[in-house]
């Protein structure tokens, strides 16, 4: 599987991590909860080569899915070093996903926890990832934010915000990553179109 996938079940599901590597097969710990929801508490992953050591990857801050609702996994190289990372959606709302993310370290051959983001959208060319939350208000409130990788750091490169001011006006307010930190660049107030 390279591509991301909605499944009912991970039993397994199976993704090719780097062209030099077997495929790596991961499987669910579901818990199934009394009010008919359930959620996954954990990913085992394992490589084809070495089935009998799974490595347990812990899911963070997950909502409960409706029984019959299919959960959300997939793999993309996120840190642009040439092997793919690992997802999972941990929340999954009309508007925003949120996704617990594992990075691959070749150097040891496992994941390490990233943390718990809005879905990434993955700019290879650029190096860039890009993050989109949708607040409300016929989509006037949001936040919008760019990352990347310095010295093997997720970093925030890029913000624009927007939130609800006085008078049915929004303000906006533009950041951009200068000097190790977030600075402001750009505020104005913007009006909802008629």
């Amino acid at each position: 599987m390279t591509q991301p996938a909605l499944v009912e079940n991970c039993a397994p599901c199976t993704f090719r991590i780097g062209t030099n590597l077997p495929d790596f097969a991961v499987t669910f710990k579901v818990r199934e909860l009394p009010d008919a929801g359930r959620l996954v508490e954990s990913l085992q992953v394992s490589r084809a080569d070495r089935p009998g050591a799974p490595q347990t990857l812990d899911v963070h801050k997950m909502t409960p899915v409706p029984k019959g609702d299919d959960f959300f996994i997939g793999a993309d190289d996120i840190n642009f070093d040439g092997y793919r990372d690992l997802f999972f959606a941990t929340s999954r709302g009309v508007a925003n996903t949120y996704a617990d993310y594992w990075l691959f370290d070749p150097a040891k051959g496992e994941f390490t926890y990233l943390g718990n983001t809005p879905v990434f959208k993955v700019d290879a060319e650029k190096h860039e990832l890009s993050t989109y939350e949708r607040g409300g208000d016929g989509g006037m409130i949001y936040t919008a934010r760019r990352y990347a990788f310095e010295n093997g750091t997720l970093v925030v490169t890029a913000s624009e915000e927007q939130e609800k001011a006085a008078d049915g006006a929004y303000q906006k307010r533009v950041f951009e990553r200068r000097g190790g930190k977030l600075e402001l660049v750009k505020r104005e107030m913007v009006r909802p179109p008629k």
